[in-house]
């Protein structure tokens, strides 16, 4: 019975970790992504859409380059691997 109530003592203390790191980790992504899409909405509403959608799992470099001109997809891609390189992505 002892080890019983240990281990509920200790799911309890586990679960309220893994909450506040999930909360935690929420809040670092969105305060990414509004740093990151921020960042290409000051470029164009283009850019800030190829962000978007890379952030959002949607990316499609093909149709990209033949919808934007090359400085947007170019500007766009700098941003993204901007946003890989600090860990997200």
């Amino acid at each position: 019975m002892k080890l019983g109530i240990k281990i509920g003592i200790f799911k309890k203390k586990n679960d309220a970790v893994l909450n506040h790191l999930n909360e935690w980790g929420g809040a670092v992504y969105d305060s990414a992504y509004k740093y990151y899409s921020n960042m290409a909405k000051n470029e164009g509403e283009n850019v800030l859409k190829m962000f978007d959608d890379w952030w959002h799992g949607k990316y499609n470099k093909k149709e990209y380059i033949a919808r934007y001109t090359e400085e947007e997809c170019e500007v766009a891609d700098s941003i993204i691997f901007t946003a890989i390189s600090g860990g997200f992505g």
